[in-house]
């Protein structure tokens, strides 16, 4: 089960409005976008609601694009329109509107997310009026409307700075690999160990002038080497951790993984058989023959291999339960649930006044 950590952070910044925008994380590209100059052809919500779960999320669409963002209630003044915040403490019974723009997606599809700080919108009654508000607010803030409806105007001015996905870039559940995932995502990383095969091999192919030989299973192939030693062994399957040398006079087989596939292996020496004669010609072909066939033999030189084959996949994932993230999240941890949002799990509902981390 998720757990939450409350990070209710008490220190308030306050900032010159051009200077709202953070610079691009890597994999990302600085777009600056002309601002609509006309009123917005739509917003949601379109009127304020009341009871039930408060909505914090509102959007502007214009024919260019849609701007969207989120909103919050605060006990914090927000009387003085275009006075940033970097973070604040919330409160659902707070009078105050702050809003925030996080993303401008354009009529292409393409996705810009914008880093602006939290705007101040004025006196609110409820959450869910604060996200009409900011929503009605910024409908109209690119028409010229004077007075408080051109709240966002003045902040924001003619035109947004945000960050777009270069060419490459991961989102949502698509791969990330190298670079930084977009807002509302963060970056896992699984890593995958090759579990080596346990049944019968489909071919082997012996090479005694090489002293290599190889065993396929549908999975992958096995390459190892084949030696005759004078170093002696009870019985087959036996480990050493000495090193072998191949001997002329060699009358004992010693057979080693080298190869998973294209993967190098570090593992160790295991007796195959003893030889009166003709060793260095057989014993390639006995050390695949029992990786092929003997199981035992088979798992106890898997067992020696100290490094097995791993695959490590980066992908941005969705944040979990409706949660949100800024731009180039490395962990579930960077995602948050907004305030004045229900979180629901198998223990029950939980109500948040403030940002609310994701914790292990």
């Amino acid at each position: 089960m998720k757990r939450f950590l409350v990070a209710i952070i008490a220190l308030i910044m306050t900032v010159n409005t051009n200077a709202a925008f953070a610079a691009c994380p890597s994999g990302y590209t600085e777009t600056t976008i002309t601002a609509p100059t006309t009123t917005a052809t739509s917003y949601s919500p379109s009127s304020p609601t009341y009871g039930g779960t408060p909505v914090t999320e509102w959007s502007d669409t214009w024919s260019s694009g849609t701007l969207s963002g989120t909103s919050a209630c605060s006990s914090k003044s927000s009387t003085n329109y275009c006075t940033d915040r970097a973070s604040y403490l919330s409160s659902t019974s707070g009078q105050y509107c702050w809003c925030k723009p996080t993303t401008w997606t354009a009529s292409n599809g393409t996705v810009t997310s914008l880093s602006y700080y939290w705007l101040g919108a004025g006196d609110a009654s409820n959450a869910s009026y604060c996200s009409y508000m900011c929503a009605a607010m910024c409908a109209t803030i690119f028409g010229g409307v004077g007075g408080t409806t051109g709240m966002m105007q003045t902040c924001l001015g003619s035109s947004m700075t945000g960050c777009t996905a270069s060419s490459g870039s991961g989102s949502g559940s698509g791969s990330g690999s190298g670079t930084e995932c977009e807002a509302g995502t963060y970056l896992s990383t699984t890593t995958t160990t090759v579990t080596f095969p346990t049944d019968n091999g489909s071919s082997m192919t012996p090479d005694a002038s090489a002293r290599t030989w190889t065993v396929t299973w549908p999975a992958g192939t096995a390459t190892g080497r084949g030696y005759c030693s004078t170093t002696t062994s009870g019985s087959p399957g036996t480990v050493t951790n000495s090193a072998i040398s191949n001997s002329s006079s060699g009358k004992y087989c010693w057979c080693k993984l080298t190869k998973w596939d294209s993967n190098s292996l570090t593992a160790k020496w295991v007796f195959a058989m003893y030889f009166s004669s003709n060793c260095s010609s057989s014993c390639t072909y006995y050390c695949a023959y029992y990786m092929q066939t003997d199981s035992y033999f088979r798992s106890t030189s898997f067992g020696t291999v100290s490094n097995p084959p791993s695959t490590t996949t980066t992908t941005c994932e969705s944040c979990p339960s409706g949660g949100t993230s800024d731009v180039g999240a490395t962990a579930v941890t960077q995602c948050y649930v907004t305030p004045s949002t229900n979180f629901t799990n198998a223990a029950g509902t939980y109500h948040f006044s403030s940002n609310c981390y994701y914790t292990n």
